[in-house]
């Protein structure tokens, strides 16, 4: 039972974070690096308290979510070198990606493009119609419908890691099946 608490403590953790991470993003195109750090390190402690504790893993094995990490990694990073993403967003994608396991990258980077999409999709609505009369000075609408082409991808990234925890099975009642 004590091993159901720490997983879920870091996984609401880890997620809480990356909220954070989203409105900071939304409010100012902007993610400080401590909330990718915590997300990483909330992963890195849960990963070895179950293992201390001698759980049962919800994971995959590390290498797998080590590789996961580096691909992503280097992938994010190269968005990043040619100014496509800023490095906020490398770092965030990077740091949810560490939970996901090589296998469910592609899920998760699925679920972050079409949220993503869905984000320029609103952009170019916000731009275009400028339907928000007092956006708040210096937020993402305020860039918007001032003439910025920019996105808050870290609301993009949060929501992907998150119907990514669902659909790899984290919130699903067979995993918490293996904590009791």
């Amino acid at each position: 039972m004590f091993s159901m608490i720490v997983f879920l403590s870091c996984i609401f953790g880890a997620l809480a974070y990356g909220v954070m991470a989203a409105i900071s993003d939304f409010k100012g195109l902007r993610i400080p690096n401590i909330y990718s750090v915590i997300i990483f390190v909330l992963f890195v402690v849960c990963y070895l308290l179950l293992m201390a504790l001698g759980a049962a893993m919800p994971f995959a094995t590390i290498i797998s979510h080590l590789l996961g990490f580096i691909l992503v990694f280097v992938g994010s990073f190269a968005l990043y070198a040619f100014k496509i993403w800023g490095g906020g967003d490398q770092k965030l994608v990077s740091a949810f990606s560490i939970w996901m396991g090589f296998s469910a990258i592609p899920v998760f980077l699925v679920y972050t493009s079409v949220f993503g999409g869905l984000l320029g999709l609103t952009a170019i609505i916000l731009k275009k119609y400028k339907p928000i009369k007092t956006p708040l000075k210096g937020s993402w609408v305020d860039q918007v419908q001032s003439g910025v082409g920019k996105v808050p991808y870290g609301i993009a990234i949060m929501l992907g890691a998150l119907a990514s925890f669902v659909k790899i099975g984290y919130f699903s009642i067979d995993t918490f099946r293996i904590f009791l």
